[in-house]
């Protein structure tokens, strides 16, 4: 393998990118042939808080991507990687980071350069016993080449957990959040037990949503979860709770549901507001989603049985393609997963 250095073509492309990040028009590409913005954009890369490097993939034997090499990056990089690698331009990735990490990160950019999506995910601590404790990791395709950026977010992520402790409901859509659904399923058991009354559970998990997230960014995301938290409100009965107890999942008591039949009529409801797009300053966002349903009906079931059967009828849904729903029979319990 021979190392190479960046292009200048790549090298542009991948400026141009940042500079958009940056503010400096909508338009870099031809605002980055003024050196003056190439030099107000060094610096502000210097200064910046957030770890940043360009990369330049390197072949291996077979003609694929077997590294990648550092053409520039930031002094945060640097000193993010400063105990386990010397982290400058000309550098291997894979002879920077811990081995195993620097395998799947070449596996994640590679995947960037090839299909020409980004790459957007929360991550914990990169490295045992070193650096922050989350890491917002963004790859975008750049020119020949790929940029990133890892943001420090274990305040901001601290900060939700001690929220979510105090606070019943979810921040985004308003919802109960997953300790307060807990704590509603279980008043929903000791009722049904009471009154002898069956009730129904459904779990909701959205797909596609994280690439809205990845190219639109967390505000307009965080938007469509609102307005399809919103629709499924609608859709559901006064004395019917609806949760959200994960970034893209929804779980749902149906009170005094006599019959799966119920349930299920329920789920057809909720699968066609679930798939009918969500429309946002004038972008229109298709979702997919897949739904699991159970019943309670017998002394016995705890809540914990409940949502292993709702989890397991969900998963099966999910299986089978996109836009399924289907409800929970001792059938499942012994069908492997795929």
């Amino acid at each position: 393998m021979t190392d190479r250095p960046a292009t200048p073509a790549t090298q542009r492309g991948i400026l141009a990118v940042v500079a958009s990040w940056l503010g400096f028009g909508r338009q870099p590409a031809v605002g980055l042939e003024d050196s003056r913005n190439l030099l107000r954009l060094q610096a502000a890369l210097a200064r910046s808080p957030d770890a940043f490097c360009s990369l330049v993939p390197l072949p291996d034997a077979q003609g694929g991507i077997g590294d990648f090499q550092i053409a520039y990056c930031n002094p945060a990089f640097a000193h993010l990687w400063r105990s386990s690698g010397n982290a400058q331009a000309g550098a291997l990735l894979s002879a920077v980071l811990p081995a195993a990490l620097a395998r799947t990160l070449v596996q994640q950019y590679a995947q960037v350069l090839l299909t020409g999506e980004a790459l957007f995910e929360e991550r914990e601590r990169l490295v045992a016993g070193e650096g922050p404790d989350w890491l917002r990791h963004h790859a975008v395709a750049a020119g020949d080449g790929v940029a990133v950026t890892l943001r420090d977010i274990t305040e901001q992520r601290h900060t939700q957990e001690r929220l979510k402790q105090i606070t019943p409901y979810d921040l985004v859509t308003g919802l109960p959040n997953l300790l307060t659904f807990q704590d509603r399923m279980e008043h929903a058991l000791v009722r049904a037990k009471r009154v002898q009354r069956s009730f129904g559970l459904m779990a909701v998990e959205l797909g596609d949503i994280n690439k809205v997230f990845e190219v639109h960014g967390e505000s307009l995301g965080n938007q469509v979860l609102k307005q399809v938290a919103a629709r499924v409100r609608r859709a559901l009965r006064d004395s019917d709770t609806l949760g959200r107890v994960g970034p893209y999942r929804f779980m749902v008591i149906l009170e005094d549901e006599r019959d799966l039949a119920g349930a299920d009529t329920v789920s057809r409801t909720l699968m066609k507001v679930l798939t009918s797009p969500v429309e946002l300053d004038g972008l229109s966002v298709q979702l997919t989603a897949s739904i699991g349903a159970t019943l309670w009906g017998d002394e016995r079931q705890t809540v914990a049985d409940l949502v292993t059967q709702v989890d397991v009828a969900q998963q099966a849904a999910r299986r089978s393609g996109a836009n399924q729903h289907m409800c929970w029979t001792a059938g499942l319990a012994g069908r492997p997963a795929r």
